[in-house]
C-alpha cells in the first residue's frame, strides 16, 4: 500500500500543529504557506510542545501545490477560503473527474469542488 501523500493549506496555529504532528509519525507532508511564515518554516522547522511532549518537525513546504497528493487539509479562515483555494488546489486536482474537499468552522461546513477539466474551484455552503 502507497503510504498517503498529505497537503496541508494554511500555516497557522491548526495547520502547523497538524503538519508537525504528522510528520512526526512518518508522513509525507506539504505545507502550503506564504510569506514570512513560509520563510520561518524553512529555515527553522516548527517546533511543537504538547501533553505528548516536544517534537520538531521540517515538513516540505511550497507557495502552491504542483504534485498530486492523495489528501488536503484546508486550514484556513473562512474569508480566506475561495481565494485561497483558486491559488493552491488545482494542482492537487486528479487528471479525470472532480475532486471534493469538505472543510469545517465555527461557521457551519463547506464543500469545495474541484473541475480540473475546467480549472475552476467554487465554494458551496452545506
Amino acid at each position: 500500500m502507497t503510504p498517503p501523500r498529505i497537503a496541508i493549506i494554511g500555516a497557522g496555529a491548526i495547520g502547523s500543529v497538524l503538519a508537525a504532528r504528522l510528520c512526526s509519525a512518518g508522513l509525507d507532508v506539504t505545507l502550503v504557506a506564504r510569506g514570512g511564515r513560509r520563510e520561518a518554516i524553512l529555515r527553522d522547522g516548527i517546533h511543537l510542545t504538547d501533553l505528548d511532549g516536544a517534537r520538531h518537525a521540517r515538513p516540505a513546504v511550497t507557495e502552491r501545490l504542483e504534485a498530486p497528493v492523495s489528501t488536503v487539509f484546508l486550514c484556513v479562515k473562512a474569508a480566506a477560503l475561495e481565494p485561497r483555494s483558486a491559488r493552491t488546489l488545482p494542482g492537487s486536482a486528479p487528471r479525470r473527474g472532480s475532486c471534493r474537499w469538505s472543510t469545517a468552522s465555527r461557521g457551519g461546513s463547506s464543500t469545495i469542488s474541484a473541475m480540473p477539466s475546467r480549472r475552476s474551484i467554487r465554494a458551496a455552503s452545506s
